[in-house]
């Protein structure tokens, strides 16, 4: 039997009326009517008749609910999701970030309640943002925080079935605004002096700029993580100087702490002094793109070549790039860069062309083949063989040193191979020697390259 009341007994007159009642399990619930008592009393008796048909399996329950909760306002689900989120051990920023993009995207796709989620009213929505200029990665983003949030729907039994469970995503390659290059050590030192005198921008000084620009070129260190830094992230005080990430604001939700190097210290030791102890130390402003688009311009530096573009997270770029070429391991450059695939830090982020790669080849001790009429000639004719190989990697071997590359580590550790090295060196000795006065004949280089099959180390003799 239900019960009709109004919070507050006889002093809430003219207040709202409740309904208790027991559900089809027996549990107890409380729902809100209204002032008019005679229309909360025909609320009760179809919530009583609603209960005594479910017991007897006339209404589906779980249809019943979908219906209900269809009906609900999607600024309620989306706010429980929220309550969720952070309830489930995750930061009030990340929780706040997930939130924003979903309510963004219904607003443009004109969502008001779970019917209105559909595949085309979510691309519609994802079209009017590209149309807004957000970029393919950042409409994966959108995309990601909705399809988790109908994914909760549907574990929460709010609805039967996930809508946009097979949506795609975006292609991020087609999209060059993340075509970026690595900045020059010449352009990296003209945009930290020019910077240092130029004018405040969105309330960041010119010398603070150029600090921030330094930081992240020497440290690889993304613009959130500049933006978190406080007093107390830096450590000045021990043999290896270092800076510390916290795990909130951490892409991989881990604490990092990273090595300072030494040219960057004496300057970050001036400008700590004065700040407080609390609180970032960096006004790292959410415009930073077109801030550092300017300063960028006002040093003479390009900010579009062929190679990509010159942003923010191209100081990263840059910095893991210098790690590659300067001949650090590819698993000491992972750690650094803080990848969880070496593969990435190789591939995406080092720009090193076929020179570059040249050079760490050459680092390589040469192997004894155990042939002595070769090493013989080798010895004899050592200016020539290395005035011809010269010419034949600047120009003709790029196939040759790409079968050297392992694109699953390393880029220069299947060199390490003695069976595939000693071929290379075999054919191309081969090759130098035979073709006599013919070399002109068979290639514009003077050269004829290698055929695969010949540098097959699994060819026999």
């Amino acid at each position: 039997m239900a019960t009709i009341y109004r919070r507050g007994g006889k002093r809430n007159k003219g207040g709202t009326y409740y309904i208790q009642y027991f559900d089809e399990q027996g549990r107890r619930r409380t729902v809100k009517g209204c002032k008019d008592k005679a229309v909360t009393d025909a609320i009760a008796r179809k919530l009583e008749g609603d209960v005594l048909l479910r017991k007897q399996g006339i209404i589906d329950v779980k249809a019943d609910k979908y219906i209900t909760e269809s009906n609900r306002p999607i600024a309620d689900h989306v706010a429980a999701f929220h309550q969720y989120l952070t309830a489930k051990g995750n930061t009030q920023r990340y929780a706040n970030k997930v939130k924003y993009r979903i309510t963004c995207l219904f607003g443009m796709a004109r969502i008001e309640s779970l019917k209105d989620i559909t595949p085309s009213s979510i691309q519609n929505g994802l079209g009017s943002l590209k149309e807004n200029g957000k970029s393919n990665k950042t409409l994966n983003d959108y995309l990601a925080a909705v399809k988790g949030f109908c994914r909760w729907l549907r574990r929460d039994g709010r609805i039967p079935e996930n809508p946009i469970d097979h949506l795609g995503g975006f292609n991020v390659h087609v999209d060059r605004r993340h075509d970026r290059r690595a900045f020059t050590d010449e352009e990296l030192v003209r945009l930290f002096e020019t910077t240092r005198t130029g004018r405040t921008l969105q309330r960041c000084s010119g010398q603070e700029r150029a600090l921030i620009y330094k930081l992240s070129a020497l440290t690889g260190l993304r613009r959130n993580e500049i933006a978190s830094l406080t007093k107390s992230s830096f450590h000045f005080d021990t043999p290896v100087k270092t800076v510390t990430v916290e795990a909130a604001f951490s892409k991989h939700r881990r604490e990092d702490t990273l090595p300072l190097p030494e040219e960057i210290i004496p300057e970050l030791i001036g400008y700590l002094r004065d700040k407080r102890e609390d609180g970032p130390v960096f006004k790292v402003p959410e415009g930073i793109s077109k801030m550092i688009k300017e300063d960028v311009g006002n040093a003479g530096i390009p900010y579009e070549t062929k190679e990509g573009f010159a942003d923010f997270h191209s100081l990263r770029h840059t910095f893991i790039t210098r790690l590659v070429k300067s001949g650090v391991n590819i698993k000491t450059a992972q750690v650094l860069a803080r990848h969880s695939d070496p593969r990435l830090t190789l591939g995406v982020y080092s720009h090193i062309q076929l020179i570059d790669q040249f050079q760490a080849i050459k680092k390589i001790p040469q192997l004894e083949t155990g042939n002595e009429g070769k090493r013989e000639a080798m010895a004899t004719g050592t200016e020539s063989l290395s005035a011809k190989c010269r010419h034949i990697v600047g120009s003709q071997a790029s196939s040759s040193v790409a079968m050297c590359q392992n694109d699953t580590f390393d880029g220069f550790e299947r060199i390490e191979n003695k069976s595939m090295n000693s071929k290379i060196i075999d054919v191309v000795c081969r090759r130098l020697s035979s073709s006599g006065e013919e070399e002109e004949k068979t290639s514009p280089g003077g050269f004829e390259p290698p055929a695969q099959d010949d540098l097959n180390p699994n060819k026999p003799e």
